[in-house]
């Protein structure tokens, strides 16, 4: 596989995983092929980006299958929508975060998490962009 964008093996990968690996706000790829050596493709670029981690004493530890909902862009026009998962694809690992690229926007509106016991909590903005919430209930 190549590309443009700087991702280039030739080996058979059957895991793989996102994670942003130096905290800079955007995601990493680690790859494990099925021979070979660990494959690490580091991102370089600088756009707008914020994540979560979920921590829930009412029903899992982690929050795994909240919905977090995002809205910014000004007046909440624009939405995005992830669920905190623990699994990837065959034999790979996601760690339970949501991360939310955001291009040229520097702030979120508001966030919406649909816990995984169905309830549902808001927390009004405007929230700065590049950072890690960690949201505890």
């Amino acid at each position: 596989m190549a590309n443009g964008g700087g991702l280039e093996s030739f080996l058979d990968t059957g895991s793989y995983t996102y994670f942003d690996y130096d905290n800079d706000g955007d995601l990493d790829i680690a790859a494990l092929p099925q021979t070979g050596p660990l494959l690490f493709y580091r991102n370089n670029s600088s756009l707008n980006s914020i994540a979560f981690e979920l921590r829930d004493s009412v029903s899992n530890s982690h929050g795994i299958g909240s919905k977090i909902t995002i809205r910014y862009g000004g007046n909440e026009k624009l939405a995005q929508y992830r669920e905190i998962q623990a699994g990837g694809g065959f034999i790979s690992y996601d760690a339970p975060r949501a991360y939310f690229g955001l291009g040229e926007f520097d702030t979120i509106d508001s966030i919406e998490i649909a816990w995984s016991d169905g309830a549902v909590s808001k927390i009004d903005g405007p929230i700065d962009s590049q950072q890690l919430l960690r949201i505890a209930r």
